[in-house]
């Protein structure tokens, strides 16, 4: 049983304290971490673990690296030794002390973040971001490289309010269609195990159980023949019948896919109807 890892790279190490809650292994060159026991516990242990050990390592070969951009008239940063001095449009300058085995660069409006523990570079970006969070009218002030702001319209025609509103529709749908395509990209559902799909809309929902191996769909629920609508305690009503559906056919394991939508609402009060109603969401 290993407790704790040294990870090494020149004068540079770090430790892994897996407190004894997965083994871990070198085999044929590789690292390897065995889950203790088949409950959902120590499967949770194994994914933190690995993904603690993944980033050391990606960190001491790679690195990670944050990028934010400086947007407004006057603003402007500077590093000094290790010190980051910014100009954000307040009365004084904002001086911002980083650790000596961080990287900062600054070039034009962009601050690059660079250093070998994920952690630490993602915390830096995000204190140095809220010294002056993007403001959503000009989108002035720090925001991430890849950062979207959506715009608020200020006094603006009802025309110019209307096309404000309806791109604010298309960014949130790409997002949704770029969720998706992540999502999918990582579950597939058997005949066991089926996959359920929820989709919903202003006023109604419905799911399916589908098996993408045979590409064919075990069951499904439409909650607007069963008189409900797309409420928190609707969904929680059409999880419980689809709960029975989906048991009728002794399938009761499913890999969840909230296509794309954010886990909150009708989608969490969904996932959660099935937990309370027998189906185990994996």
């Amino acid at each position: 049983m290993c407790i704790r890892d040294r990870f090494k790279k020149g004068s540079v190490q770090k430790v892994l304290d897996t407190k004894g809650n997965v083994d871990v292994n070198v085999q044929d060159g590789e690292l390897v971490f065995i889950s203790k026991g088949a409950d959902r516990q120590s499967s949770a242990f194994w994914g933190t673990y690995r993904a603690l050990g993944q980033n050391i390592i990606t960190g001491l070969t790679e690195g990670f690296k944050k990028q934010l951009e400086i947007n407004g008239v006057g603003y402007r940063a500077a590093v000094n030794g290790n010190v980051l001095e910014l100009q954000l449009g307040f009365s004084h300058p904002i001086n911002y002390e980083f650790p000596k085995d961080i990287q900062i660069v600054v070039e034009k409006n962009v601050v690059t973040i660079q250093g070998d523990d994920k952690q630490v570079v993602g915390q830096i970006a995000a204190e140095i971001r809220s010294f002056r969070a993007p403001e959503p009218y000009k989108g002035k002030g720090v925001k991430y490289s890849d950062e979207t702001i959506i715009r608020k319209a200020g006094k603006t025609s009802k025309k110019q309010g209307q096309e404000m509103r309806a791109n604010i529709l298309k960014r949130k749908l790409a997002l949704r269609v770029k969720r998706k395509k992540r999502v999918r990209a990582d579950i597939s559902g058997t005949s066991e195990r089926p996959r359920v799909s929820l989709f919903k809309s202003n006023r109604f929902m419905y799911a399916q159980a589908i098996d993408d191996v045979n590409g064919v769909t075990l069951a499904s629920v439409d909650g607007k023949k069963l008189g409900f609508n797309a409420s928190k305690a609707s969904a929680t009503e059409v999880a419980k019948v689809f709960a029975e559906t989906l048991k009728a056919k002794n399938l009761t394991k499913v890999v969840y896919d909230r296509n794309g939508y954010l886990y909150h609402g009708v989608v969490a009060a969904f996932a959660d109807g099935l937990r309370a109603n027998g189906i185990v969401l994996q």
